[in-house]
């Protein structure tokens, strides 16, 4: 019996792999990732928000500008504010993070969106979106681990993005691609 070569790891949200840890109890399982990169990597699946206990199901939040901070809050009640948590998710986890040799996150999720997150504006203009950023955990694996590869899962129909991640995550890894 011959030893495969290990595969690749890379992150991914939890609820693409199917796992319902989605604020409505839900996933969005994409078989279109697992089945074409499944092939070439392991998947390790992250949540920052369901395994910094915010429950599941739980009420949803959203990225609001306070000053010059982006928190994560509440939708319902701005007093609960989950900033600081998420970004210590990133912290905490720096070790198995280390492992990790590149990244597919939930589009929009106001903690893994790597772009395109709705920032709300507060106070008078409640519910008017400011302007487009990051999610609070996408922003810190950005700013912890500049080199790896992050791409959101709707980006990845695209088979030029889709080969350019791989070939990204396994520049990461010094592993030769062989076809």
């Amino acid at each position: 019996m011959t030893n495969q070569p290990e595969k690749p790891k890379i992150g991914i949200s939890s609820c693409l792999l199917g796992n319902k840890v989605r604020y409505d109890g839900e996933h969005k399982f994409n078989a279109n990732i697992i089945a074409a990169l499944g092939l070439y990597f392991d998947f390790v699946p992250f949540c920052p928000e369901a395994e910094t206990g915010m429950g599941v199901p739980r009420k949803p939040i959203h990225l609001v500008r306070r000053g010059n901070k982006i928190h994560a809050l509440e939708v319902d009640k701005h007093a609960n504010n989950f900033t600081q948590q998420l970004e210590n998710y990133c912290l905490v986890n720096k070790h198995k993070i280390s492992e990790i040799s590149g990244f597919i996150l939930k589009a929009r999720s106001p903690s893994c969106g790597v772009q395109n997150v709705q920032v709300f504006q507060e106070n008078e203009a409640a519910g008017i979106v400011e302007h487009m950023g990051e999610g609070i955990f996408a922003r810190m694996l950005k700013k912890q681990f500049p080199l790896m590869p992050l791409e959101e899962e709707g980006r990845l129909a695209d088979p030029v993005v889709l080969n350019n991640f791989i070939e990204q995550v396994f520049s990461n890894t010094g592993t030769v691609i062989h076809e």
